[in-house]
């Protein structure tokens, strides 16, 4: 069916559906933008060449809108009135195609229009989700790999950032995605810190977070790329989203910092937590952290990593007699939500075992041996967890709950 068929189709339901009742007519419609909606998924594949076909396509949906919206409003709606003029007339100006937008992004070239990939995007998201997927995937996900490539040989800063963007919206939804962009880390890196305006470096954070999460151990090239002066330009990101009025972009940061610790931690301290201890300004970014862990939403798993890395950091004071990143009054806030949690999680829950680990950790500081901070509580909530029922369905709740006991006896 060619687009002048439709087009008469459209228009013989619009003069049958005249003489029916007003309610004939939008079930008329709403079968009908389906069957415009399967055209137009399917018109690249079955007539590629067919001149400004999708430009004519979507003027005749925006007919259908009209005269959906207008049922609403017009007393007559009989007299309603719809030729082939708009219809036909469409599609004389020049129109880029998907395919030729494709194979641009396919090619090895030094191609970077911002155009191109923004109208690749619009197209992609008319594509039903398995479509927009084998699309993507096809050919070891060359399309994606081009795209890098494209990117990585790119002064249009611009056209970078709408790579990076769509690559995080596809992301989660083509699998395979992030282990091919290990060997990106190249150009995502610096690039990440060369944003004049710092807000845009979130998307960059966003795909590193995916990236260092996601693919397991990076290799050795890959990982002698997060050095110090990585660590140090993270860092520095940080502060300056802390002196933002929006808290939402040191959301962006946290998770990249916790990813990051993800692929740098060895048998000792990771160079994060040294870092952190060695940096004046770095208790600044405490209250957020704890911010973002009370929330206790984290893409990629990172809720465990964020416990791991607050013991890190209360177990590094200890050992070496350092006062604490943390500021006194939010070591109070992290007992709290440590406790409440190992309050209200589910029994069996295996997340209750980094929280416990944490715990202990922090009633053996200083600090808490100071403040002693809602003491009565913490050893309710211990006992409750280290009962005969709970030892029997949960051993190693039991067992580490005991064993923080043991230590708050002492300090009775």
């Amino acid at each position: 069916m060619d687009v002048r068929e439709i087009i008469k189709e459209f228009n013989s339901i619009i003069i049958e559906a005249k003489v029916e009742e007003r309610e004939g007519l939008r079930k008329c419609l709403a079968v009908y933008d389906l069957f415009i909606n399967f055209v137009f998924r399917q018109a690249h594949i079955l007539i590629p060449k067919a001149l400004n076909l999708e430009l004519k396509i979507e003027t005749l949906k925006k007919q259908i809108e009209l005269i959906d919206y207008q049922l609403y409003y017009t007393e007559d709606w009989s007299k309603l009135d719809y030729g082939l003029e708009a219809i036909e007339n469409s599609g004389n100006q020049e129109d880029k195609s998907l395919l030729t937008v494709e194979e641009t992004l396919q090619s090895d070239g030094n191609g970077d229009s911002v155009e191109d990939i923004q109208f690749f995007i619009e197209k992609l998201n008319t594509l039903d989700i398995d479509a927009g997927i084998d699309l993507l995937s096809k050919d070891d996900y060359q399309m994606i790999r081009n795209m890098c490539g494209h990117a990585q040989r790119s002064e249009n800063q611009e056209y970078i950032y709408q790579v990076v963007y769509f690559i995080n919206g596809i992301g989660n939804q083509v699998p395979g995605v992030w282990n091919i962009l290990v060997p990106e880390l190249k150009w995502i890196i610096p690039t990440c810190f060369i944003q004049e305006d710092e807000t845009r470096s979130t998307q960059y954070l966003q795909l590193m977070t995916a990236i260092f999460s996601q693919t397991g151990p990076l290799p050795e090239e890959e990982l002698s790329k997060l050095d110090d002066s990585f660590l140090e330009s993270l860092l520095n990101l940080g502060f300056t989203y802390s002196e933002y009025y929006d808290s939402k972009w040191l959301n962006y940061f946290y998770p990249a910092m916790l990813a990051f610790n993800i692929q740098v931690k060895g048998d000792t301290y990771s160079p994060l937590v040294l870092k952190l201890y060695s940096t004046r300004r770095a208790p600044e970014l405490g209250p957020g952290l704890i911010t973002l862990l009370n929330r206790g939403k984290f893409e990629f798993g990172l809720l465990t990593e964020c416990l791991t890395l607050i013991n890190d950091i209360f177990c590094y004071s200890t050992e070496f007699q350092e006062s604490c990143f943390f500021y006194t009054s939010d070591i109070d806030v992290v007992i709290d939500i440590v406790v409440q949690n190992i309050h209200n999680l589910d029994e069996c829950d295996p997340l209750r075992w980094p929280y416990l680990d944490l715990l202990r950790t922090i009633v053996e500081h200083d600090e808490f041996q100071k403040s002693r901070h809602h003491f009565d509580d913490i050893v309710q909530v211990l006992e409750d967890q280290s009962n005969d029922r709970v030892a029997e369905k949960d051993p190693r709740s039991a067992t580490i709950s005991k064993s923080i006991l043991k230590i708050l006896n002492k300090m009775v």
